[in-house]
C-alpha cells in the first residue's frame, strides 16, 4: 500500500501498488496532479474517472478491488480506469 501526497493541493492518494496499472496511474493521476494549481483541483475531480464515495466501507472495498482513493479535504473519490 502506498500513500502519495500532494500537500500544496490538499490531496492524498492511497492505493495498492500491485493492484493498479502503473502506466495508467501515472497518466490518470500523477501527471494531472503534478501539473495543476490549487484552484484547478475541483475541476479535475469532476472528470469521469473520479467517483464520489460517501461511505468508508465503499472506499475500502474499492481500494481492495484495485482502485485508488483520492482524499481531498473532507471528500473521498475512487479512481476508475487503473
Amino acid at each position: 500500500m502506498l500513500l502519495r501526497t500532494f500537500p500544496e493541493l490538499h490531496i492524498d492518494i492511497l492505493y495498492f501498488t500491485n493492484l493498479v496499472d502503473n502506466k495508467a496511474f501515472s497518466s490518470l493521476i500523477l501527471e494531472p496532479f503534478a501539473n495543476i494549481r490549487q484552484q484547478e483541483v475541483e475541476q479535475l475531480l469532476k472528470q469521469s474517472q473520479f467517483v464520489d464515495v460517501f461511505h468508508s466501507k465503499e472506499a475500502v472495498i474499492g481500494i481492495l478491488d484495485g482502485k485508488a482513493a483520492a482524499f481531498y479535504r473532507s471528500q473521498v473519490f475512487l479512481i476508475d480506469g487503473l
